[in-house]
């Protein structure tokens, strides 16, 4: 999870947040991959098809630029394995973000420290503002971490992976519409192999649910 988070922040911090949503749009990939390998779990049609646009996404813009999207697949790649490793754990969600949180605070305390004494520390020397800033970002950074503990606890670890489509979304929106990053012409097919993979994966999960919804036992029933 520290992995995902520092190419996550260096992205955020070095003007890459398409990067950063391209990460996201990534792991879903992985965490089917994930689910697939070792938890048996079987992709649908759209599934299967929405895979095979997102890898068809990443490779044209590989083809393109001459290169792989390193953040986005850091990033992608180790919060699929953050995942994973969530599907064992037997806490509860709360007990085990707490867990996990009391692991990092000896680390990051190490850090924050040696920071301080050579003088970069930007939340330390910053005006009250900007240090309030820093301390709300922990349980806007939690929450969502309760929240995804919770999700694997009640579904499978590919559905998480699709519904994790929508963060990185938003991302991409903040990236254009906020941030003012460049969305060129490679960029637009890449993500649009990959909304094209989510809108089917979409329709299908509408369909399952609008059957189950007006199954013949069920109207029978009322």
């Amino acid at each position: 999870m520290c992995v995902s988070w520092y190419a996550f922040t260096w992205a955020l911090t070095h003007d890459q947040v398409l990067a950063a949503s391209l990460g996201f749009f990534i792991n879903p990939l992985f965490a089917i991959a994930l689910g697939v390998i070792f938890l048996k779990e079987h992709l649908s049609k759209a599934q299967v098809a929405a895979v095979v646009l997102a890898i068809a996404g990443i490779g044209y813009q590989v083809w393109h630029y001459g290169e792989l999207p390193w953040i986005s697949l850091i990033m992608g790649s180790f919060f699929a394995l953050y995942g994973l490793s969530k599907k064992y754990i037997r806490y509860d969600a709360l007990t085990s973000v707490t867990v996990e949180a009391a692991v990092l605070v000896p680390f990051a305390l190490l850090f924050m420290a040696s920071l301080w004494i050579k003088g970069d520390s930007v939340a330390l020397s910053a005006d009250t503002n900007t240090l309030l800033l820093y301390i709300g970002a922990a349980p806007v950074t939690l929450a969502p971490l309760i929240f995804f503990a919770l999700a694997l606890n009640r579904t499978s670890l590919t559905m998480v992976g699709l519904m994790q489509y929508i963060e990185p979304t938003l991302q991409f929106l903040l990236a254009i519409m906020l941030f003012g990053e460049v969305f060129d012409e490679v960029k637009a097919v890449s993500f649009g192999f990959i909304w094209l993979g989510l809108l089917l994966c979409t329709l299908e999960a509408l369909q399952s649910t609008f059957r189950k919804k007006f199954s013949p036992a069920e109207s029978a029933t009322l």
